[in-house]
């Protein structure tokens, strides 16, 4: 019996995080976006899967369908039939850690010749945005 209330005060003072850190959240915004596309329209096959890295070239996570990846497509529309657009975390070299879906898990890819990196603020030069 006097176990319970000893139990009780040791939960009740002993912090939170030694239990086990919460997930980490998903940015909202990044760096940056990159739009995937192809070398030219005939090509859209080129561009169907990426393969990600846990690090830039190390530690392969597997290749990944475009159609699949959580593009930006709903607030950012892409120009061309075939092009994604991704929501960039970081940048190291022509590396870019992007998150590969929903629930934040990140990867990293080469940037192809095609493709496209933008930085918010060039992408956002010259246009309005309302948050």
């Amino acid at each position: 019996m006097r176990l319970l209330p000893a139990a009780l005060v040791i939960a009740l003072f002993v912090p939170l995080s030694c239990w086990g850190a919460p997930a980490k959240p998903r940015p909202a915004a990044g760096i940056g976006l990159v739009i995937i596309r192809p070398l030219s329209p005939p090509r859209y096959a080129d561009i169907s899967s990426v393969t990600l890295y846990r690090e830039p070239g190390v530690g392969r996570v597997g290749t990944l369908a475009t159609k699949i990846l959580p593009g930006l497509a709903p607030v950012i529309a892409a120009t061309d039939k075939g092009e994604t657009v991704l929501a960039v975390l970081g940048k190291k070299g022509n590396w870019l850690r992007v998150a590969y879906d929903d629930a934040g898990h990140e990867g990293w890819l080469a940037l192809a010749r095609p493709w496209r990196y933008l930085g918010w603020d060039d992408y956002l030069r010259g246009r309005r945005a309302r948050l």
